[in-house]
């Protein structure tokens, strides 16, 4: 007996030393709660593995993330490879610490693979994220249904890796067919290394419908193959369509000769048409490959082609052959349309032209017919053969330009006699209201003979077309062709077909100090010589009118020009080189549609700059416009404010 109660205590004991220790010990999580809508709820980093490793039992589930959570364990992330169907919602909260550093063996991302699903509100910061199959940071492979991705927004601080040849995406790696992919408010920030092709900023490659609209890209992108771009490397099948979206990204693709590039789109193939609307692309794309474009690489749609409200700048767009501003190869379609595209890039060139040839501000090398509309493009251009300030080549195609301007250079590396001002070589070409302020170098020379287009194997047709005779000598294959010295006081005076019809040709200038009334003059701005402004809107006006300022910037040294408008007690500041949607907007009105579109283009040595005031309502026949520059120093440096009287004649409906 006294033997059993011995036992007995030691025992107890033995219970009482374990029962403190067994309080430092976090419990195992066995289940996941859930609120009063049925949402799976994660609230620490135990509930994600948890999440992790029963993936079979919330496959289809709807998911909340309640915290932010960082990964504290050195465990690689192992998502399941079954298709995720239900709804993850981070509810604006960040996973960060994500880790995978070596191969998955399938594909590979936060989630594997989904089939119709909807992914929001959620930020990842990835450690390091590596894989030799479909690789995208949210999703590595979209197999079925419809994908929606909204607010979604994924840092990679390094490591973001695809050691074989396959699709790699900032989001999502691969898309299968039959899919539709949808990505509105979301962000990519980092840099993506590939091995393979196809990679995107946002998507590796596609092989169904794609809709991104309102989202971001920063970073750089490096591969060794082509299809690379900073929104989808290759898209196949389906509508193609990219809205209110920012690029910011370096792209080197080291690929193929028949590889192709782009800063939103590498390629384009098959896919049933391609819109793209209100979208920026700043960066450097270097390829050694053909069909490089800042907008798109190489585009072989099956529809038509609309392109509009493009601003491009930064340093270059490098190719082998076929580089353009917007397009770098138009492969096929039923058409391209490219308007308000504003193409500043320091330069575009093609190192060979031997096949596909053409360098372009707008496209290098089209094979379907071509509308540019309101497009202005200054930069330095560089090729072989058949270059031009807009389009390098339109083979067996025709092309209509209207209101465009072309200002830099052009260099070719032959004779001379394979550039054209505007067009390169078209088999028919017509240009309306066009401006070309270029020089022309052959060989390291200047080129004193300029074709505004060079080779035109059946009709060319330009109207009130204007050239600068500083710069170059009158231009030949050309009719209806007029001077336009920019650099004069006077310039101004021939601008009004560069806007609308010669009923409009209505102009107030004036070459003297002080400013009378109803002229407008910057005479006391330094570096503004004049400003000219329209002082009756073609008639008869129904409900509203437009009217045009113009300008001449005589010096380079400044960071902003434009005018301000003041009707009534609102006013409106605006500069030269943006686009707003409403001066009723501007104005503190936004009950109303009206645009004011401005444009400005820089000469060898000053700005020019035209500015439209659309929309301005019938009842406004008098309102006061300011002149200014802003220079170097910040300073904004105001002109002397004029009240403009407009005659308007307005009629009843």
């Amino acid at each position: 007996m006294k033997k059993f109660i011995s036992c007995l205590l030691t025992f107890v004991l033995i219970l009482s030393l374990m029962a403190p220790l067994s309080l430092c010990v976090s419990a195992e999580v066995t289940a996941l709660s859930q609120d009063s809508d049925g949402y799976y709820l994660i609230n620490n980093e135990e509930e994600l593995w948890f999440f992790q490793n029963n993936f079979a039992t919330f496959a289809s589930a709807n998911i909340k993330l309640v915290n932010d959570i960082t990964i504290t364990s050195e465990d690689q992330w192992t998502p399941s490879t079954t298709a995720f169907t239900g709804i993850f919602d981070g509810q604006g909260h960040t996973i960060s610490g994500l880790t995978r550093t070596s191969g998955f063996g399938n594909n590979f991302g936060f989630f594997s693979q989904t089939g119709t699903a909807t992914i929001k509100n959620l930020k990842l910061v990835l450690s390091k994220w590596i894989n030799n199959s479909p690789l995208g940071a949210l999703v590595g492979y979209q197999a079925s249904g419809t994908l929606t991705i909204d607010n979604v927004h994924v840092t990679a601080n390094s490591g973001f890796y695809q050691s074989q040849n396959k699709a790699t995406g900032g989001l999502v790696g691969a898309v299968n067919s039959s899919c539709t992919t949808q990505i509105t408010n979301s962000s990519f920030n980092g840099a993506i290394t590939g091995a393979g092709k196809p990679v995107g900023g946002l998507v590796g490659n596609t092989y169904s419908a794609l809709t991104v609209q309102n989202c971001s890209v920063n970073g750089s992108i490096t591969s060794s193959a082509a299809n690379i771009a900073g929104i989808i490397g290759f898209a196949q099948n389906g509508a193609l369509k990219i809205e209110n979206t920012d690029v910011n990204m370096n792209i080197t693709s080291n690929g193929s000769l028949t590889g192709a590039s782009g800063g939103l789109i590498g390629q384009a193939h098959s896919v049933a048409s391609v819109t793209v609307d209100k979208v920026s692309y700043n960066g450097t794309i270097s390829a050694t490959g053909e069909g490089i474009g800042a907008i798109i690489g190489w585009n072989n749609p099956s529809g038509a082609t609309t392109i509009s409200n493009v601003f491009v700048s930064g340093e270059s767009i490098s190719a082998y052959r076929a580089a353009g501003g917007v397009i770098g190869y138009q492969a096929a379609g039923t058409g391209v349309a490219i308007s308000n595209a504003y193409v500043s890039t320091t330069a575009i060139t093609a190192t060979n032209s031997s096949t596909r040839p053409g360098v372009g501000g707008l496209i290098g090398n089209s094979q379907v017919d071509a509308t540019l509309t309101d497009c202005v493009v200054t930069t330095d251009i560089t090729g072989n053969t058949n270059n031009g300030g807009l389009i390098g080549t339109i083979a067996n195609k025709s092309v209509t330009a209207t209101r465009c301007v072309f200002t830099g250079s052009l260099n070719e590396n032959g004779s001379g006699a394979a550039t054209g001002a505007l067009i390169g070589d078209a088999t028919n070409a017509t240009l309306i209201e066009c401006v070309t302020i270029a020089t022309l170098y052959a060989a390291g020379a200047e080129y004193t003979t300029l074709p505004v287009v060079n080779s035109v194997s059946g009709t060319l047709s330009v109207t009130d077309c204007y050239y600068d005779s500083t710069k170059t000598a009158a231009l030949t294959n050309a009719t209806d062709i007029k001077d336009l010295p920019l650099n004069s006081a006077n310039g101004a005076k021939n601008l009004s077909a560069l806007f609308d019809e010669d009923s409009c040709a209505n102009w107030t200038i004036t070459d003297s100090c002080p400013m009378p009334t109803a002229a407008l003059k910057g005479c006391n701005v330094a570096n503004l010589e004049m400003l000219a402004f329209q002082t009756k809107p073609e008639q008869p006006v129904t409900g509203e009118y437009d009217i045009r300022f113009v300008g001449f910037i005589n010096s380079t040294d400044y960071k902003e020009a434009g005018v301000i408008v003041k009707i009534g007690d609102k006013e409106a500041k605006l500069a030269a080189t943006h686009v707003y949607n409403s001066i009723n907007e501007k104005l503190g009105d936004t009950t109303a549609s009206s645009d004011i579109t401005d444009y400005g283009y820089q000469t060898g040595d000053g700005h020019f700059l035209a500015i439209v005031l659309k929309g301005v309502p019938a009842s406004v026949t008098e309102f006061t416009v300011t002149p200014y520059v802003v220079t170097n120093d910040d300073i904004t440096v105001y002109g002397v404010s004029g009240t403009a009287a407009v005659t308007v004649a307005t009629v009843t409906e």
